[in-house]
Formats: structure tokens, sequence, C-alpha cells
């Protein structure tokens, strides 16, 4: 660094870090020199030369000079923080005029009154606000590099020497004792060069301060950028392996979507009915299943597979298959179920011990639309029957075991048969609905409010309760996460 630019560097430096110390003194010192120099104009020379002016002029040109020295300040800090540099020229004529202005200003009062032949030089040169005067601004050196301190030091000696010939010459004041004030100023200069050592070590200081914190910084900057940059190649990483999955699921939920029942086929057999789906994530591990018997006869299950998302969705797709292949040998429900149950066992090799517990609740019916006789065989899911004359909901109990997982091989499943009346509804569901948790308490929707309110609902028309039934959960569900997927099917006879 330029040795010129040591001074204000440091004092812009430590301002940046909002170390004030450096400041502080410079601001101080320079404080100090005005009020040593006001002290010395409006007493010192009031009580002995009783000279009202200097009250006034002497405080007006100390406080014009303290100003300049602000506004060189300021003008060597932006200067800096532009990246410009300072003649080291120019920076030691401002600390000769620094020094020297104050002097000049004085010898200047005292040539304007002209008659000082009565006063002793000794009483102005020894007095103790005058040499602090000069103590003052040897001490500013402090706060400049080491040749500044000297120079500085020196100078303020050499204005104190000055002024005592100058008195000297002009004759006006007597007394003047020469060896004591050349000593003085000699002292003068030898505390600059003190000062100017002194200076240096708190320089070396302070520098080395700034050097270790500005190192720190610089490598916390370095580590957060590389930090930064690494998150950065992460987060793009990620976002892409994101998109590839979601891109991949999207396709699944295509497949997916396509071994479901197209409801416009399912209505071309019966039209009286609905079906509310609502997977949890992009795929589902709930599905309806349809097959067409004959013209008055039909198939159609409610089904819940293990898990949800992509395991729930593979699970399905199997479950499926299985029950389109079974209703190739049998139409009845619990033949189905039977053939369904062992075909999966099969599959997954859970006819050996120790293999997965996945399987699949269903609630299976055979609706005969001439006779209105109903056929239910259950897997854990159970059937509710809206009866119109009553206005109750009875509910047909299933067999208590799940296709696959917790069954032994060739389990047979029960078979229920059911005549309904005309008006009767027909309706199975998944957990989902039950299971979801909302509400002010935050608790579980429950099984008994769900059949509750499709008592309340089983006189609108179906395509209005499935409105409803819809509406009635995501409003229970608020905020919350929906915990499962969301699977009602009704049928009106």
């Amino acid at each position: 660094m330029d040795i010129s630019t040591d001074f204000y560097k440091t004092v812009y430096d430590n301002l940046r870090l909002k170390s004030k110390i450096l400041a502080f003194l410079f601001f101080s010192i320079v404080f100090l020199q005005v009020v040593a120099l006001i002290v010395i104009f409006s007493t010192d020379l009031k009580k002995v030369y009783h000279l009202p002016g200097i009250i006034v002029i002497g405080p007006t040109f100390i406080s014009l000079a303290g100003l300049a020295e602000i506004y060189a300040y300021r003008f060597f800090k932006r200067k800096l923080k532009e990246g410009g540099t300072i003649s080291p020229t120019f920076l030691f004529l401002l600390t000769a005029i620094e020094v020297s202005l104050p002097s000049c200003i004085f010898a200047f009062i005292i040539i304007l009154q002209g008659n000082l032949a009565s006063v002793s030089a000794s009483q102005i040169l020894t007095s103790p606000p005058f040499v602090m005067y000069f103590i003052m601004v040897a001490l500013s050196t402090l706060l400049m590099n080491a040749k500044l301190s000297v120079f500085s030091g020196a100078l303020a000696g050499f204005e104190y020497l000055l002024l005592a010939l100058y008195f000297f010459k002009i004759n006006s004041i007597g007394g003047l004792d020469v060896p004591n004030t050349i000593m003085r100023a000699v002292l003068l200069a030898v505390f600059g060069v003190i000062m100017a050592f002194i200076s240096r070590k708190i320089l070396e200081s302070v520098r080395s301060s700034l050097d270790s914190k500005n190192k720190l910084i610089n490598e916390l900057d370095r580590m957060v950028k590389e930090k930064t940059t690494e998150i950065h190649l992460q987060k793009e990483e990620l976002a892409e392996k994101n998109k590839d999955i979601t891109d991949s699921i999207n396709y699944a939920k295509n497949i997916q979507d396509a071994i479901l029942p197209d409801m416009e086929e399912i209505k071309e057999v019966w039209k009286d009915l609905f079906i509310f789906y609502q997977p949890k994530d992009i795929v589902s591990g709930d599905f309806y299943w349809f097959k067409k018997i004959n013209n008055h006869q039909f198939l159609i299950a409610c089904c819940d597979c293990t898990g949800h998302g992509v395991p729930g969705a593979f699970m399905s797709v199997l479950c499926s298959s299985k029950l389109h292949e079974a209703a190739s040998v049998s139409s009845e429900p619990d033949e189905l179920l039977f053939h369904v149950n062992n075909s999966i066992k099969e599959n997954l090799g859970q006819q050996r011990d120790g293999r997965g517990k996945d399987g699949m609740e269903i609630c299976l019916i055979k609706i005969d639309t001439k006779t209105r006789t109903v056929k239910y065989a259950g897997a854990n899911r159970a059937l509710w029957i809206y009866h119109h004359e009553t206005k109750e909901l009875k509910e047909i109990k299933p067999t208590k075991a799940s296709i696959a997982s917790s069954t032994s091989f060739d389990f047979k499943y029960k078979l229920h048969t059911i005549t309904l009346k005309t008006g009767d509804i027909l309706y199975a569901a998944s957990d989902g609905y039950a299971d979801q948790f909302g509400g002010v308490a935050d608790k579980k929707y429950m099984t008994k409010n769900f059949k509750v309110f499709l008592t309340k609902k089983a006189n609108l028309p179906m395509t209005d309760q499935c409105d409803q039934i819809k509406g009635n959960i995501n409003s229970w569900m608020g905020n919350h996460e929906q915990v499962d997927d969301l699977l009602v099917i009704g049928i009106r006879v």
C-alpha cells in the first residue's frame, strides 16, 4: 500500500468494519487542537493584552481550519473508496498546512496588535495553552504513517522555534530565552519522532488485524461461494431427477388410467350411479373394477390395495389383472375372490413362509337389474345398503381377511345374497374417507360419521351425492394433508 494513503485508508477501513477507535482518536485530537488554540487566544492574550477581537478572530480561523481538515478527510475517503490514489507530496503539504496554519494565524494577530513591548516572549512561548497546542499537533501523528509522524513532529518543533525567532526579530517582545526555546523546539521534534515509532507499532497492529480479518472474510466468502455453487448444482441435479421421476410417474398414471373402466361404458349398463375417485398421489393404490356379464347383469368392485402412490399402483395393476382372469372362470363374487387370492399369493410367492404381506381389500358386487338381486363377497370391505322405505343404512359385514397378505392358500370368502327394492342404494368405499384427518380437533372423520352423512344425502340425485361427498371430505380436510387414496361408489337400484 502507498504510504501516502495509510492514514486515511486505516481510518476508512476501521469505519467500514465499524471499529470507531481510530476515527474517534483522529477527531478527538483535531478537537483538542482547536480547544488549545481557543484557550491561547481567548484566555492568555485576553488577560495580557486585553484583545477582545481575538476571542472572535481566533476561534473563527481555527473552526475554518478544522472544517477544512474534516472535508479533506471526506475527500480522501471517497477517493480511496473509488479506487483512487493520493500523492505523497500532496499529503505532506496538507500536513504542513495543518501544523503551520494556526501558528501563522497567531503570529498574524500579534502583528495586528502592534504593541507587545511589555510582554515577555517566555510568557507566550512557555504558557501551557501555547505548548499544549504543539503537543496536540505531535499527538496527532499517532494516526499517521511513520514518515508523516516524523515530519509532523519535526514541523511542530520548527514552528515553535520559528515563532520565537520571529518575536525576537521584530523586537516587540523582550526577555526571549533563546536556548530554552530551542530546547523546547527540539523536544517537540524528538517527541514527534517518538510518536513515529509508536504510530508504526499501532498501524502494524491495526494492519495485521485487518489483514487477518480480511483473510478470514475472503476465506469464508470463498467457502460460501463454493457451497452455494455446490448446492446450486445439487439442486439442479435433484430438479432434473425429480422431473424424470415425475415424468415416469405421470406416464405410469396413463397406464393405470387405461386399466380403469370407462364411465361411459359403465353407464351404458346402468346409469344411476356415481364413482368418487381422488388419489392421494399421482398414481393410486385404490381402483374400481367393472365387468359386464350380460344386458342385465354386471360385476363392480371397490378395491383398496396395500399402500398408495407407486407401490399401491403396482399392486392395483396386478390385482386388476387377476380380477379379469378370475372373471373368465366364474361370475360369482365369492369364487372370483377365491381365484384372485390364490393367484396373487402365487405371483407374490406368499405361499412360502416369510414373504411379503401385500394384498387387497375389496367389496365385490354382482347386480342383476332385472330381479334386483345383489350378490356380495367382501375382503375386509363392507357393503352398505340404504333402504328407501325405512330411510335406514344397513351394513353387510365382510369376511375378515384381505386378499393375499393375511390369508391361507385356498381360503374361501363368504357370499351374501340380498334382494333390493326400487330406490334402494348400494354404497362401497375404501378406508381413506373415514381415516382422513381434519376438522377443528384434527381427528379422523370416522366410519360412523360417514354413514350418517350418506344417510342424510341419500335422497339426492346420484351426481349431486358425488359432489356432496367430494365437497364434504375436502372441507373436512382443510389445510391437512390427504392421508390416503379416496374411493366411494354409489349405485341406486
